[in-house]
């Protein structure tokens, strides 16, 4: 592939034309851990106005292990008050180790120190859920930041063989645009002169209203994580955009609705 050719005509955003609130979130956590995060997935790229979240990756020298369990520590304990904890993916049992706001600070779970998961083979990753203001309403965004630690992080396997994978999860479930998703994130991979009319074919409905309602529809899925002073603020913000109340029982069903709206135009 020919690094100096944008796929489709996608060009990466510059920091400067992110939203300020995913800005701050990304400075404060580099401040807090010395870690550089770079912005990647769907929202990195100019004509991409809509997002259900946001996605950071960072590459980490294997040999500075103990100083990356303290660095997270001191993330979470210093987290801003509108921030929420979600999750912190580190180690291995039988299955993947999630570890709770408490465990991390804690620096165990299950008597495994930290430091010594983080030396596991398996993909590292942590969760925060972020406000991002809109005029007077507040929406929360799911924030994921992967640790890449050459050596002994998981592989995350061949990208397009994973995504095919995800193609046919979302097939399955009827989730046109996810589909659409996938694909593009393929093509892109790829990158082939063949496939650049449907790239841009893809982009155009994605960017559109359907990219519009499917981020409505991530909204919906944070709902449940919440702290209840969040999930309100969120919730405003879900009725303002559908021009109706969405509540805690309610919004599966706002949910099926959009996705009904989405499936219909793709």
């Amino acid at each position: 592939m020919n690094v100096h050719l944008y796929a489709g005509g996608l060009r990466k955003k510059k920091f400067s034309a992110y939203h300020a609130d995913i800005r701050r979130a990304v400075k404060h956590m580099k401040k807090m851990t010395s870690i550089h995060s770079k912005i990647v997935g769907t929202s990195s790229y100019e004509r991409f106005r809509y997002f259900g979240d946001v996605d950071l990756m960072s590459t980490l020298d294997p040999s500075k292990l103990d100083d990356l369990a303290q660095q997270i520590q001191t993330l979470v304990r210093n987290l801003p008050k509108d921030v929420q904890f979600g999750d912190l993916k580190a180690g291995k049992g039988k299955r993947a180790f999630h570890w709770t706001k408490r465990q991390v600070l804690s620096g165990r779970r299950q008597g495994v120190p930290l430091a010594a998961a983080l030396r596991q083979s398996t993909i590292t990753k942590i969760d925060l859920y972020i406000p991002v203001k809109y005029g007077r309403h507040t929406r929360y965004v799911e924030m994921t930041n992967f640790f890449f630690i050459p050596g002994i992080s998981k592989p995350f396997g061949d990208f397009v063989e994973e995504m095919e994978h995800d193609i046919v999860k979302y097939t399955k479930k009827n989730r046109k645009l996810k589909v659409l998703k996938r694909r593009l994130s393929q093509l892109i991979w790829t990158n082939r002169k063949s496939d650049q009319k449907r790239i841009k074919e893809i982009r155009k409905i994605l960017t559109g209203k359907a990219g519009k309602l499917a981020a409505l529809y991530a909204d919906g899925e944070l709902v449940p994580f919440l702290a209840p002073a969040f999930r309100s603020k969120h919730l405003d913000w879900m009725s303002h955009s559908v021009g109706r109340k969405v509540t805690s029982r309610n919004v599966k069903s706002v949910m099926q609705e959009l996705q009904d709206q989405i499936n219909a135009m793709v």
